[in-house]
């Protein structure tokens, strides 16, 4: 039986969470152990994280995700309205059972804090180190002092040496002695004029002893120094929840060589759902489109299109970062990689997008507006129609009045 409790407050709303008691069955060897979630009331845009096990179960499932998940492990959640997630566990002898756990979502939104760290995807992962990168943003100081935290668990508790940069620029670091097989976490944190500012944790595993590293050797340079132009951007300076943005990743080889075996990466920011691309397969596990293209001889070059929905926005976050990556070999049979990103920043109208303008505009959308826009030239083109088939009725009614003997 699931026991759902609603409390009612003073102005009028509510809160409902429920407990499911199973009633153990012979027939039926599948058992939740638990499942859970923590927090369970969040702003909107917030994140929760699920929290299940059970045993001899064949398969779970929950609701409200759209891919499969583990018989026993945990996953976040960005609910932007209050949400009952089931999890159903099926047994191997055709049974199943269900539980259910409910994130009420906040209506208010905090505003964004004022950041400047952007945490970007880690590279050069090996069995035991990794290159940390991310990004100095809206900085006008000349003497900024930045790090990582990382660790191997969301506590992070270890840190880099904190360095000294100047202005608004990418910041990276290398760390070792990590076990392999680990996942880590780790955040950019810099002291900008607004005082600390950390970046959105982000987490990678490393690799087996036995696994062969990827070598990615930084961000794109135009010019001799890489053979790769590569660039990612879109129309909007600033999104918020609902917004659909367009992204257009062009690569092109500068070079004098032929690049073989190239693949280009998206890696999409949390609470940013793929929607479509032009090209490629999109994994919901990494969050990364995947595009295998043809062999870049001297001065091929290319285009890949892709649509993406902002579902939700972590309360901590004022920026976004979305990484491409563009994964070659090169002459000598050495894999390199070249590295670019986009900046949106949260909240507000998208205010380099017309159609941010004409939908804000009473309501109406860009298709509406175009609408409106053809009935009104249709109406003059009537008109004018109208208008000079009188006259000529006038002019014809004048010549023929002045002359009588006609």
């Amino acid at each position: 039986t699931t026991y759902v409790l609603t409390a009612y407050g003073t102005s009028g709303g509510q809160q409902t969470q429920s407990v499911t008691v199973y009633v153990n069955n012979y027939q039926n060897n599948c058992l939740i152990s638990y499942f859970n979630a923590s927090p369970t009331s969040v702003y909107s845009g917030g994140t929760s994280t699920l929290s299940w096990n059970t045993s001899n179960c064949t398969s779970v499932s929950i609701s409200n995700l759209n891919y499969n998940v583990p018989t026993s492990g945990s996953q976040v959640v960005y609910p932007t309205y209050t949400t009952t997630y089931v999890l159903t566990a099926y047994g191997t002898s055709g049974g199943q059972q269900t539980q259910s756990v409910t994130v009420s979502v906040n209506s208010y939104v905090p505003p964004a804090p004022v950041s400047c760290a952007v945490t970007a995807i880690p590279t050069n992962v090996t069995k035991n180190s990794a290159t940390l990168n991310g990004f100095i943003t809206n900085s006008n100081s000349n003497s900024i002092n930045a790090y990582f935290e990382y660790g191997s668990t969301m506590d992070l508790g270890l840190q880099t040496d904190s360095r000294s940069i100047s202005g608004s620029t990418s910041f990276n670091d290398i760390i070792s002695g990590l076990s392999s097989e680990t996942v880590y976490y780790f955040r950019l944190v810099a002291n900008c004029q607004n005082g600390i500012s950390r970046g959105s944790i982000k987490v990678f595993q490393t690799l087996a002893p036995a696994a062969k590293p990827v070598i990615i050797q930084g961000t794109t340079v135009v010019g001799t120094s890489s053979p790769i132009m590569l660039k990612i951007e879109n129309r909007y300076e600033r999104v918020k929840i609902g917004d659909t943005i367009d992204y257009v990743v062009t690569y092109k080889n500068i070079g004098s060589k032929k690049l073989t075996h190239p693949i280009v990466q998206v890696v999409l920011p949390d609470g940013v759902a793929f929607l479509q691309s032009s090209r490629g397969t999109y994994s919901e596990n990494n969050k990364t489109l995947s595009v295998p293209i043809e062999d870049l001889i001297p001065q091929a070059e290319g285009t890949i299109y892709l649509e993406a929905r902002v579902d939700s926005i972590q309360s901590n976050t004022s920026e976004i970062v979305t990484t491409a990556l563009l994964v070659y070999t090169n002459s000598k049979g050495a894999q390199e990689n070249a590295m670019a990103y986009v900046l949106n920043s949260i909240g507000g109208n998208n205010s380099l997008s017309a159609a941010a303008f004409f939908s804000g505009f009473w309501g109406i959308g860009l298709i509406g507006w175009l609408l409106i826009i053809i009935i009104i030239l249709l109406l003059i083109l009537l008109y004018r129609r109208y208008f000079y088939r009188r006259s000529d009725t006038v002019v014809t009614e004048t010549y023929t009045n002045t002359n009588p003997h006609i």
